[in-house]
């Protein structure tokens, strides 16, 4: 079910954009689930690699702009890597 216009709902679609966060490390929606909000997310990996969690950051798209989640996805990479580390 579509939220937004820019909800992603094509099966094909949605399989490379699973693959473009596996290979840069952190997701990304745009406006997806609400028209005027964005967030950005990356994984929290135990010893074996599994997934155990997920660190995330949302915000007004106004405020949460392109330079906002260049930060924050720098920011977040930093800190899934301590935790990650620290598990």
């Amino acid at each position: 079910r579509a939220f937004t216009e820019r909800t992603i709902t094509d099966r094909g679609v949605l399989d490379v954009e699973i693959a473009t966060v596996r290979e840069r490390g952190w997701a990304q929606a745009l406006g997806e689930r609400e028209e005027d909000l964005n967030a950005v997310a990356a994984p929290v990996v135990d010893q074996a690699g599994k997934l155990v969690a997920i660190l995330g950051v949302q915000g007004p798209a106004v405020r949460f702009s392109p330079r906002a989640i260049r930060v924050a996805v720098e920011l977040l990479a930093e800190k899934t890597a301590l935790i990650s580390s620290a598990l």
